[in-house]
């Protein structure tokens, strides 16, 4: 791969427009002497947050000055924090001298003690959360620039060093394509790179953010303005294909490229914003305060970076590997443990293949293991773009989720959470626009009334033209079958077939075994594996060895003469997919393509995989049919 010189995104026009909304927005939110009142939304985000709003309001005229220097004095906390370090250190990088003494000294010791929780040997890149070893590299280096302390600026050198040759080793970030975190991560190597006085740390800090903004390109479907494929760590915004950090960021630095202004959307229509989501929006000072977080520093793209970013895609695959840690499982309520079950349940670490595949109208995208315990990881997901236009309107978005009981927000709908997480490890195989996800469920409870699959998509922007199960087309979307069937959707640019796997059976005392339905912005396709009238004694053996899960298949629609066409292609595939000798192996066949697999549930890793007769290729980080960013840290 070759490199070339990073250009600089400057964002003084919009940074100061940013600043101003903020601050007009925001005045609603405090009362003279600092206070918190603003009772539409709670105060989340902590102190950091309350920094940040400052950002803006230290920009504005002597009231505005006065009130930042109330808040961060009434509101002061000296509790470590992740965060509170970065948001110091941009306030004295731009508004130092707007900070009354009591402030500055106040600010200046909290950094001080929060430097050495920066220095501890956990916030290196270990197959985590990448953006907590970032932020700290951002305390140490420019913390410790502003303090004169030297020996901070050399540990933050260090783990500089340490994340670069971590990942020559991996074709992605551990916290891979987050719609969440990937911009946490680059905000602060961005700020390094704009501001220290040391050159290697710039250099280094440099190549770690054309890192994960390679990330970035390589999974953006420019076609809706939304991220694409699998990622480690989201939440409601992130799998709802609605307003992410990522997005966000991008119509920051990049307005021009998207069908809706950012500025608009957070302050003007604010909690009316139908590109929001819901479960955030109590939170929406909160949402707002994460472009305050962003607008601290400029970025650093190549030309190659910035038109892999918005160019147009089709028949293009991305893969790349990716490291995750060890997690666990441990029951601080035994009368919830499952019979049988360890002291601790083990899961990881693992090498993980992330695949992502796009078609002219189209996006599929998989993990082939699960990301630390999985809760907030998403193994599978799929975008359609409905129109060629650049906003979240224009898409159609499915994501899964294995989940127990009552835990699901949209066949629970008074459940409204920002956090719907996964329960049960996942495994995947994709070849281009056909992917395998297995799902194994994960031993978090030992008294269980349901278990069900879920593959949902968000109905508030557009609905699907048809739907059929077994080929036979639905008049409405709320049936129950009493088998787990096929179901094929046309999405008018996009045809999407699901086919279930193995289902094991505990019994259906609803006699559901397949439920259609819509609630709400959701429409819900849910096999089930489990169901009772009351929650029963379930083994360690009997969670671990129940399996589940489905194959998708998403096809530009003029891959055939008709939806008909893509149905009768999808009644010809075959599934044999069958546990002996505590070894689960599959293979899918249609028309064109086997996919092959065999694992134990019992272990992460696959014991093989196959495309069509041989063995699947898993490249360090390999990328067809679009322009090459260039900017992997392999190593040469």
């Amino acid at each position: 791969m070759t490199t070339t010189m990073p250009i600089k995104i400057k964002a003084d026009s919009r940074r100061q427009t940013l600043w101003t909304a903020h601050r007009n927005w925001m005045d609603r939110c405090w009362d003279s002497d600092g206070h918190y009142v603003n009772e539409k939304s709670p105060n989340t985000g902590g102190y950091r947050a309350m920094l940040w709003h400052c950002m803006a309001y230290l920009d504005g005229d002597a009231h505005h000055i006065e009130r930042a220097n109330r808040i961060i004095q009434t509101n002061f906390t000296d509790k470590p924090c992740h965060f509170t370090p970065n948001a110091t250190i941009d306030l004295l990088i731009w508004h130092r001298q707007k900070l009354d003494e009591t402030t500055l000294s106040l600010l200046k010791n909290n950094l001080r003690m929060n430097l050495s929780y920066a220095c501890t040997e956990d916030l290196k890149i270990h197959g985590y959360n990448d953006n907590h070893p970032y932020k700290a590299m951002h305390a140490l280096v420019l913390g410790g620039e502003i303090l004169n302390d030297k020996r901070m600026v050399q540990i933050g050198l260090a783990k500089l060093k340490q994340a670069v040759a971590f990942f020559a080793h991996a074709g992605f970030p551990c916290e891979y394509n987050s719609p969440t975190y990937s911009f946490v991560s680059l905000v602060p190597l961005a700020g390094i790179v704009e501001h220290t006085r040391h050159p290697e740390a710039r250099e280094l800090a440099l190549k770690l953010e054309r890192f994960y903004w390679q990330d970035v390109a390589l999974h953006f479907d420019a076609r809706v303005g939304l991220p694409a494929g699998p990622f480690a760590r989201g939440y409601a915004s992130d799998y709802e294909a609605m307003l992410c950090n990522t997005t966000c960021l991008l119509a920051y630095l990049f307005p021009e490229q998207f069908a809706f202004d950012l500025l608009t959307e957070l302050y003007d229509k604010g909690y009316d914003s139908q590109l929001i989501a819901p479960a955030v929006k109590d939170a929406l000072p909160f949402v707002q305060a994460h472009m305050l977080f962003a607008s601290a520093t400029d970025f650093h793209l190549t030309p190659k970076l910035i038109q892999t970013l918005f160019e147009p895609r089709t028949n293009t695959t991305v893969k790349g590997i990716i490291e995750s840690g060890t997690a666990s499982i441990r029951w601080p309520d035994e009368t919830d443990k499952p019979d049988g079950a360890p002291s601790t349940h083990h899961m990881g670490p693992r090498r993980s293949l992330i695949t992502t595949w796009f078609g002219k109208n189209s996006s599929l995208g998989t993990a082939q293991y699960a990301w630390l315990n999985n809760t907030q990881a998403h193994g599978c997901i799929a975008n359609i773009a409905r129109e060629n236009r650049r906003h979240p309107a224009a898409n159609a978005r499915y994501f899964s989720r294995f989940f127990l009981d009552d835990h699901c927000p949209y066949v629970y709908p008074t459940h409204l959470t920002p956090r719907f997480y996964e329960e049960a490890e996942t495994r995947t195989v994709q070849h281009e626009m056909t992917a395998m996800v297995f799902y194994n469920p994960l031993p978090i409870h030992g008294r269980i009334t349901q278990m069900r699959t879920g593959i949902f998509r968000p109905i508030r922007f557009n609905q699907p033209l048809e739907m059929r199960v077994d080929n036979t087309s639905l008049t409405h979307f709320n049936h129950i079958f009493d088998k787990p069937l096929t179901v094929t959707i046309n999405e008018e640019t996009a045809y999407v077939g699901i086919i279930p796997l193995r289902q094991t059976d505990h019994g259906q005392s609803c006699n559901a075994a397949l439920q259609i339905m819509t609630r709400g912005d959701h429409l819900s396709i849910l096999y089930s594996s489990l169901q009772d009238w009351s929650a029963r004694d379930m083994s360690y053996d009997q969670i671990i060895q129940t399996h589940a899960g489905y194959i998708m298949e998403v096809h530009d629609a003029d891959a055939f003469e008709s939806f008909d066409d893509f149905c009768k292609m999808l009644g010809q595939a075959t599934v044999n997919d069958n546990w002996y000798a505590d070894m689960r192996t599959t293979q899918y066949t249609r028309p064109g393509l086997t996919l092959a697999s065999c694992y134990s549930p019992w272990q992460s890793a696959f014991g093989h995989v196959s495309i069509n007769g041989k063995a699947m290729e898993e490249p360090l980080l390999a990328v067809n049919n679009m322009t090459d960013p260039g900017c992997d840290l392999l190593m040469r």
